[in-house]
C-alpha cells in the first residue's frame, strides 16, 4: 500500500465503491485500508496466522511488498479451481487464487515471483482455511 495516496471517498460511508480501481492495483488510500484492516479479520480467523512475512520482499513499481494478509476464501474466489489441487499445492491453483485472497492485492505475476518458501507458508495458511473449527480444536497451536 502506497501511504501518500489521497483518499478518493472522504465523505462516503462506504469507501470501497469509490475505491475500487485502487483496490484492483492493490492499492488503497489510508482510510480505506484501516478500514479493511479493521473489518477483514472473522470469527475464527485469528489475524497473527494470516499474516506472512515474505522472506524475499517483492518490488512492484515503487512499492515494496514485505509481507502479506490471507482471508478465508469465498465459494465465488474458488471458482474454476480444483480444491484437491489446493490441497495438493498446486502451484498453478495457489497462483490463481492468491490475488482474490492477498491484501495487498497480489497479481499472477507477483505470485510468480514468490521464494518457494514463502509459497509453501502461504499454502500452509491456506490450507488452514479449510480445516473445520472442530477439528482446530485438537491440533496443537
Amino acid at each position: 500500500m502506497t501511504a501518500s495516496l489521497p483518499c478518493v471517498a472522504p465523505s462516503a460511508p462506504d469507501p470501497f465503491p469509490n475505491c475500487r480501481p485502487l483496490r484492483r492495483l492493490g492499492q488503497l488510500c489510508e482510510r480505506c485500508a484501516m478500514i479493511t484492516e479493521s473489518n477483514t479479520t472473522t470469527a475464527g480467523e485469528t489475524t497473527e496466522h494470516n499474516v506472512i512475512v515474505l522472506e524475499s520482499p517483492i518490488q512492484r513499481g515503487e512499492e515494496m511488498i514485505r509481507s502479506v494478509r490471507l482471508r478465508k476464501p469465498t465459494a465465488g474466489d474458488l471458482r474454476g479451481i480444483k480444491l484437491f489441487d489446493l490441497a495438493q499445492m498446486d502451484v498453478t491453483a495457489l497462483t490463481t487464487v492468491l490475488p482474490r485472497i492477498s491484501q495487498p492485492i497480489l497479481t499472477t505475476a507477483d505470485a510468480g515471483k514468490l521464494e518457494p518458501a514463502d509459497l509453501i507458508e502461504i499454502a500452509r495458511v491456506i490450507g488452514d482455511f479449510f480445516v473445520p473449527k472442530a477439528e482446530k480444536e485438537f491440533l496443537p497451536a
